[in-house]
């Protein structure tokens, strides 16, 4: 064999495996779409703390029909309500093992993003379909729940606190908003994923996000708290865990800083895992979460927000500069210009009830 034909093979090995490779890196690019399955059963029910329920049933923008629990107060005559969203692979009954609690003062509103628990859909991404799923839930609460909930909360879980970041840029009348083990951008969490559990596939992350933004047609990075956290105005109170894999102390401080709310806390949980906070915090992580609602929604009542002093942050994770905010916002444009993806606005949800609906006893005030 001759010194040319043996270069012609490894030619051509090199040219079949970049095949190989890259048809590889396409298929696992479907892992960020695919819903985790089989889908964990709901836990629990509203009915198994003795809370009194509504199923409703309502249809994102783009048709997905969608599930979710409104379980009004013990408080009769609470206008508040609190949003939650669970994070990927999850359900709204995990969720109300931890936070059932809440409803002794306030209106709580769950609901199963697309794919997840009882609502349909046959694609889960890591926050941008998402963001229509929430659209959609809040519009329902808000033409069907009059009277209820004239002032909203959202509280938010990994990719739940994502989409509680998105919702509160967008509709800056929501109160405040708490997130719980969120990923700074959706390259981080891949990235930080692939590490734990893929090692050598990480450095392939870049172009399986490239594969993934052109299956969807848009990029759903920008739909990420990486561009909107710094927009954001209202009161965050951020939990992390400090055993958190999928989100590093750096991506944690990272979020914090960039956050460009003069209002936020910052409650460390230690030894907790990824979305693992209840669990571990037990009865502190009940308080805080408590005490910050308290106060957003007691501002908002007086029509004012507290003082930035009265917030708990701690001295490590001090808010964004103005030149960090305006450099963010840069990049968001430019990367919008690049990848000529239009600003999406979602049309309004058409709004479905699973349940024969019951008159709402109170009067809009």
């Amino acid at each position: 064999m001759t010194s040319m034909q043996i270069f012609y093979m490894v030619i051509a090995a090199v040219i079949v495996s970049a095949v190989f490779l890259l048809r590889f890196i396409y298929k696992k690019s479907f892992m960020l779409q695919t819903p985790v399955m089989p889908k964990p059963p709901l836990p629990c029910q509203p009915d198994d703390y003795y809370l009194p329920y509504e199923n409703v049933l309502f249809t994102a923008a783009d048709g997905v029909v969608l599930k979710g629990w409104f379980i009004p107060s013990v408080n009769e005559d609470s206008s508040e309500t609190v949003i939650i969203c669970h994070g990927r692979g999850s359900n709204k009954g995990q969720l109300l093992q931890k936070t059932h609690f809440l409803a002794e003062k306030y209106n709580l509103f769950y609901f199963d993003f697309r794919a997840c628990g009882e609502s349909k859909g046959n694609m889960s991404t890591i926050g941008y379909m998402e963001t229509r799923d929430f659209d959609a839930a809040y519009t329902f609460l808000k033409t069907n729940k009059e009277g209820y909930a004239d002032r909203v909360a959202v509280m938010g879980c990994s990719v739940g606190g994502s989409v509680a970041i998105y919702g509160a840029v967008k509709y800056p009348e929501i109160c405040g908003i708490i997130t719980e083990s969120t990923f700074l951008s959706l390259r981080s969490v891949v990235e930080n994923w692939c590490r734990s559990k893929m090692p050598l596939f990480t450095a392939f992350v870049p172009l399986t996000l490239s594969f993934y933004r052109r299956r969807l047609k848009t990029d759903p990075e920008l739909f990420s708290p990486l561009f909107n956290a710094p927009r954001l105005k209202c009161p965050v109170l951020f939990i992390h865990g400090d055993n958190d894999r999928l989100i590093p102390e750096t991506d944690r401080k990272e979020l914090v800083n960039i956050c460009g709310s003069s209002y936020k806390e910052e409650f460390i949980v230690s030894g907790a895992t990824h979305t693992k906070c209840a669990e571990t915090g037990g009865v502190m992580y009940r308080e805080r979460i408590s005490a910050f609602l308290e106060k957003i929604f007691c501002s908002a009542d007086k029509n004012t927000i507290a003082p930035a002093q009265e917030m708990k942050i701690t001295a490590e994770n001090e808010s964004a500069t103005d030149e960090r905010v305006a450099e963010n916002e840069t990049r968001h444009e430019n990367a919008a210009a690049a990848a000529q993806i239009p600003q999406v606005k979602h049309p309004t949800a058409e709004i479905h009830t699973e349940v024969k609906k019951k008159k709402n006893k109170k009067k809009k005030k």
